[in-house]
């Protein structure tokens, strides 16, 4: 569910909802904190129930800030959030909080200047959050003191239905451990479901994470039947308001989630939240009564759980007269033989992994510092053939920023130990880009994150 204010009913409603359930607050922590009550009180276990805060006035940093400028405007933002009372009232009940929403879209990747500034403020907002105040003991502007639990995770994006998320954010989420909030609705008209609604809307996610081969956690921080911004599921358009009509639309679409890897494998938290309830008076056609909530929640509770494969054991014995009697005691019980086979047996250690070498590790928008005693050269190509007239950076220099990411398991260039510090195609002046090598000849590093 997704509430925007308090909605009548609220306890038969949130007890409604199947396990792996999402409830989703806006600027009402308090909210969340009375779901989880009402979750435990009625026995309920509390892993099963995400809750998701989002602060409605956030705002996005100015673009011409550099890395550390925005990683402060990005404090500033949770600060206004994060005061006494949340710390004291509220902070325990909240699993997942947000930054600001529906910033992006599919242009916005398209344009690599946009796109670098809206991933670096990605960036910065969860690089503050899991430094600064996930797993700590957090002082508030207002002179409040309390714990923000581990657990507690940042998402990113909260992207709106119909666009596409970039490589660059799966691996943002994968590597931080923040979850990735995509707004799933399901596009309905007249009653029907669009042909190509799963593939271009309410499933559009699951796509982007095949074609990046990034499988990441996802929340979906709204959802629902829809046909555009000013029609959701009680227009005369999409479902006309009928309940039945809701129920199978939401189950239609749940019955496509559940059969995705992301859902077995319990990468989904929360079936999703319902946009919206408490805010008749500015989405009308988009209310959820408490009523309604425990109608969706009763149709699709059979889907929204993981197929349970029938139980199997094995059976290990030292001679074949002791696995035959132990067989034969187990198919008293009902057990049927499948296969059986020979046992050999060796004692491994656990190798420690490889470190990745930095620079493979650094994200778009990383700065970086010169530490070569004798500078480093800029040049214009990947191969480091061809030198920039002007590209000599002294040692101690921080003006150049990483402008793509290099993944040595998939790129084939730049060669290994090299840097794009300006990205091919943003200036005509440097058609390919710009380039530094992070490692010398000698092995040593030339640069790292200022």
């Amino acid at each position: 569910m997704h509430l925007q204010d308090g909605i009548q009913d609220l306890s038969p409603a949130v007890l409604a909802l199947p396990d792996n359930a999402l409830v989703k607050s806006v600027s009402r922590p308090d909210l969340l904190r009375d779901a989880v009550h009402i979750w435990t009180a009625a026995g309920r276990d509390r892993r099963r129930l995400t809750t998701c805060y989002r602060h409605y006035d956030l705002l996005m940093p100015p673009r011409e800030w550099n890395w550390e400028e925005t990683k402060f405007w990005q404090e500033m933002m949770i600060r206004r959030y994060i005061d006494g009372t949340y710390l004291r009232e509220y902070a325990g009940s909240v699993d997942l909080v947000q930054g600001t929403n529906e910033t992006t879209s599919t242009s916005t990747f398209d344009d690599p200047a946009d796109a670098a500034y809206h991933l670096r403020a990605e960036a910065a907002m969860v690089s503050v959050w899991n430094d600064k105040f996930r797993g700590r003991i957090v002082q508030s502007v207002d002179g409040g003191e309390g714990f923000i639990p581990a657990d507690c995770k940042m998402t990113l994006l909260s992207g709106p239905v119909g666009n596409d998320i970039p490589a660059e954010a799966l691996r943002l989420s994968r590597d931080t451990d923040s979850p990735v909030d995509y707004h799933n609705y399901s596009r309905w008209q007249d009653g029907i479901r669009d042909p190509g609604d799963w593939r271009w809307h309410s499933g559009r996610w699951w796509f982007m994470e095949q074609e990046h081969g990034i499988p990441v956690q996802w929340v979906f921080g709204e959802c629902g039947p829809y046909l555009d911004t000013d029609r959701g599921w009680r227009h005369p358009n999409v479902l006309g308001g009928d309940i039945e009509k809701l129920v199978a639309a939401m189950s239609v679409v749940c019955a496509d989630i559940t059969a995705t890897a992301a859902f077995l494998d319990g990468r989904i938290l929360g079936q999703g939240a319902w946009f919206s309830s408490g805010s008749a008076a500015s989405w009308p056609h988009y209310q959820y009564s408490a009523s309604d909530i425990i109608a969706v929640a009763n149709g699709i509770r059979p889907l929204w759980k993981k197929k349970e494969s029938p139980m199997s054991i094995y059976i290990q014995s030292n001679t074949p007269d002791n696995l035959n009697a132990a067989i034969q005691a187990m198919q008293r019980e009902g057990f049927v033989e499948t296969r059986r086979g020979t046992t050999e047996w060796a004692e491994l250690e656990v190798a420690p992994p490889p470190v990745p070498p930095f620079y493979t590790r650094l994200l778009v928008g990383t700065f970086l510092r010169v530490i070569r005693p004798t500078g480093i050269m800029v040049y214009l190509n990947s191969a480091l053939t061809q030198p920039w007239s002007r590209g000599t950076m002294a040692q101690g220099n921080m003006s150049m920023a990483v402008a793509l990411l290099y993944d040595p398991a998939k790129d084939l260039t730049p060669p290994v130990g090299v840097l794009c510090v300006l990205k091919p195609g943003i200036s005509s002046s440097f058609p390919n880009g710009l380039w530094v090598a992070a490692i010398g000849n000698d092995g040593l590093p030339s640069v790292e994150p200022a």
